[in-house]
């Protein structure tokens, strides 16, 4: 008969653990899924005279959406130099297409309404399956000249 007491109790349990990492099984997640993956990618120039400018991406609910932008434009306002994917420093009229974002920043849309991305954004997509297009927030595209330069990847 075998008499248990703390230390034997602990030395079967170290027994047990030992012959269990060794045989290879180790405790795992039960829902561990695997990253995502990069599935589609691309730059392309947004230009001040364009409105939306399709990517031929679709998204779905969940998609990551990484987008970085560059360049610079000049809307046509008098007096006021070339300016970045992040906009004037006012925020635009209801005129424009994102009223209460800056003014001449870069916007993305992949279904519903505009978001505004500035020089960059990463999140995940709660809006409804849809194209992904991109604009300038501009309330009269064309009396400008100019071009950002839009990178962006989706993971699924």
């Amino acid at each position: 008969m075998i008499k248990w007491n703390r230390k034997s109790a602990r030395r079967a349990l170290i027994g047990i653990s030992t012959v269990g990492a060794l045989a290879g099984l180790t405790a795992a997640p039960a829902s561990a899924a695997p990253p995502p993956a990069l599935i589609n990618s691309g730059t392309i120039p947004v230009c001040e005279h364009q409105t939306d400018v399709d990517t031929f991406v679709d998204v779905k609910p969940g998609d990551r959406l990484v987008i970085q932008a560059s360049g610079s434009i000049w809307t046509g306002y008098w007096f006021i130099g070339r300016n970045g994917p992040q906009g004037l420093w006012w925020l635009g009229g209801s005129d424009y297409p994102a009223p209460n974002q800056p003014a001449d920043g870069l916007l993305m849309r992949a279904s519903g309404g505009y978001r505004f991305v500035g020089t960059g954004v990463s999140l995940n997509s709660t809006d409804p399956e849809g194209r992904l297009f991109f604009r300038i927030n501009d309330n009269w595209p064309g009396n400008g000249n100019g071009c950002f330069t839009v990178s962006y990847q989706q993971y699924r």
